[in-house]
């Protein structure tokens, strides 16, 4: 796959440290002359592992 694209990790709430780090992306929803701008949270995997469990 050469057309790639990184997106950052951010955190929204610091009081739950790296847990809440997650991956978000901006994307445009157009319908005939409106536009909205909203942010898309990318699954980049499971945020919590329960195999042990």
């Amino acid at each position: 796959m050469s057309n790639t694209e990184q997106f950052p990790f951010t955190s929204f709430d610091t009081r739950l440290g790296e847990a809440r780090f997650l991956a978000y992306m901006l994307i445009q929803l157009i319908n005939q002359q409106s536009t909205v701008t909203i942010s898309a949270l990318l699954d980049t995997d499971a945020t919590v592992n329960v195999l042990p469990y």
